[in-house]
């Protein structure tokens, strides 16, 4: 174990005449995990050849969860002081925390001491991304953090450059990879400063951010522009070849980890994670095998086979989960609503309803497409309902000035989906976040990660595919504190797909807004996955490597 993990369980070490789960150090410890929600599965599986062995790790071995950021952090790891407080200033000055939240809890400490690799399921919004930046910058470390998007992967460098930005917190290279541009730039070695990027921040995010070479880097990468610019890097002359990832590499995070873990996916992050793997091999002896962690807000049972097919041996750390997905947001107040029998007018006349009401659509508004098309029907189809609505409560106004209204409502509202091209989408998200866009319509390009931090409601105008799905919809509203609505439409022949969204409002505990006969129905049909975890072989490790 790391020098780390034997200061922070140190007081279990004095402990001699009674076992630790009677002790009442770990009483108090207990107390605080149920208060806040975290559970920390201590079973793991290790294979044996063809066997799966299940250990119960003993307790005096995880760490206990911090409860504040100071003093905890400065007592239990003063290896770090030196940065520490730099970097709380930069958590309380553009963050907003004080405190750490329930997965930083018990996250920071499990990542600070690197005892196991980890599993993550935390609600949308608890600040999974900070539970994993933290530990890698305190440390000091070379990491790679793979996300399944482009919109995810400028967020998390928009994070992470405000720790390495004109305050000279930090020394690491951030170099992001989420498109082919990003390949380009980070070959020529160009990019822009962290004052630069900071100054862009609510816009647009630098590609990377330059430091000197000898500190650590911090790579943020889509898969398949990861693999684009490992294949560009080694595929030029022998004295100038090179690839995009640290070496050695010293942590690895996949967030939003069970949308990694898709059959479509799987493939691509498994190379990734064999370069990175054999990378730290060349490195020499010194080099010990990376941890891998696992964060999301849903693991279904497939995902979580698959990443236990990856990590050693890992922990897993639940945060307000139930049956491999965590509950909903308590702040978000959930809702179904019949649309009729089946056509698509149902559901335009209840938005157009909801938009003359005033109330159930407070804007800033999600609503959530399944297709190009529809988001672009809907956004048009809106734009008409808010101008009936101005017509109507403007009657007395004058003509002059009700046109102008009319034009300036027209731009507030936005259709956002994977055919518009890359500066546009990040143009409207700017706007959106921003408040001069008030209705966002938009397919699930940002119905996960995505830190929407004003967000009032979220209406689901087609219906998710699951419960999954549903969870990271909704999950967009409600964060940092705030209260949110999440409405779901649909139509009689959608009834068996509600059944599902009414299962995870009965999870989160809001049984009265959940029709007893929808929960009735029959379950629809799974589809049965190929890539079960089971079946897979786990991931080759070179036995040289110290874990």
């Amino acid at each position: 174990m790391s020098q780390g993990a034997c200061q922070g369980s140190s007081h279990t070490s004095e402990t001699t005449a009674e076992p630790l789960e009677h002790s009442e150090h770990f009483q108090q410890v207990q107390r605080f995990r149920h208060q806040h929600g975290i559970q920390v599965d201590r079973f793991l599986t290790r294979r044996d050849g063809y066997k799966s062995v299940f250990e119960s790790v003993p307790w005096d071995l995880i760490p206990d969860p911090i409860q504040a950021f100071v003093p905890d952090l400065f007592e239990r790891y003063p290896q770090y002081s030196d940065v520490l407080e730099q970097v709380l200033g930069v958590l309380s000055e553009h963050f907003g925390a004080t405190s750490p939240t329930a997965v930083q809890c018990q996250a920071v400490p499990l990542l600070l001491e690197e005892a196991f690799d980890v599993l993550t399921c935390a609600p949308t919004g608890s600040g999974k991304t900070l539970a994993y930046l933290l530990p890698l910058f305190l440390k000091k470390q070379s990491g790679l953090v793979l996300v399944p998007t482009r919109e995810l992967a400028e967020q998390v460098t928009r994070v992470a450059a405000h720790f390495c930005g004109p305050r000279g917190v930090l020394t690491h290279e951030i170099r992001r990879l989420c498109q082919p541009s990003d390949v380009a730039t980070w070959w020529q070695g160009s990019g822009e400063s962290p004052a630069s990027t900071n100054r862009k921040a609510s816009s647009e995010t630098a590609t990377s951010v330059q430091r000197p070479a000898s500190g650590p880097v911090l790579v943020v990468a889509t898969p398949l522009t990861a693999i684009h610019a490992h294949e560009y890097g080694a595929g030029q002359a022998s004295g100038s070849a090179r690839s995009p990832f640290p070496a050695p590499c010293e942590t690895i995070i996949l967030d939003e980890a069970d949308r990694l873990l898709e059959p479509s996916l799987v493939p691509t992050v498994d190379r990734i994670l064999r370069i990175v793997l054999e990378g730290c091999q060349n490195e020499g002896a010194s080099s010990k095998r990376p941890r891998i962690h696992f964060f999301s807000a849903t693991m279904p049972p497939n995902a979580d086979e698959l990443a236990r097919t990856v990590c050693v041996s890992p922990l897993r750390i639940n945060i307000e989960a139930k049956g491999g997905m965590t509950r909903t947001v308590a702040s978000v107040e959930q809702r179904l609503r019949f649309c009729g029998s089946g056509s698509d007018q149902g559901k335009l006349l209840a938005l157009r309803q909801m938009v003359l009401d005033g109330y159930e659509l407070q804007p800033p508004a999600l609503i959530f497409v399944a297709t190009q098309r529809a988001c672009e029907a809907v956004a048009k189809e809106l734009r008409f309902a808010l101008l009936q609505h101005l017509m109507k409560t403007t009657a007395g106004i004058p003509q002059i000035v009700r046109e102008r209204q009319a034009m300036l409502l027209g731009t507030r509202v936005a259709a956002l989906h994977a055919a518009r091209d890359r500066e546009t989408r990040r143009q409207i998200l700017h706007q959106f976040l921003v408040g001069q866009i008030f209705y966002l319509v938009c397919t699930d390009l940002v119905a996960r990660g995505i830190d929407f931090k004003c967000v009032n409601t979220v209406v689901n105008y087609d219906i998710p595919a699951d419960g999954v799905t549903y969870v990271h919809r909704i999950g967009r509203a409600g964060r940092n504190g705030r209260t949110g609505k999440a409405i779901t439409l649909f139509c009689a022949d959608e009834a068996a797909q509600a059944r599902t969204c009414a299962h995870v409002m009965r999870l989160s505990g809001q049984n009265e807004s959940v029709p007893e006969w929808l929960l009735g129905l029959p379950k629809k049909p799974r589809n049965k996955s190929k890539s079960r975890g089971s079946k897979r072989k786990h991931l080759d490790r070179s036995e040289g490597m110290r874990g």
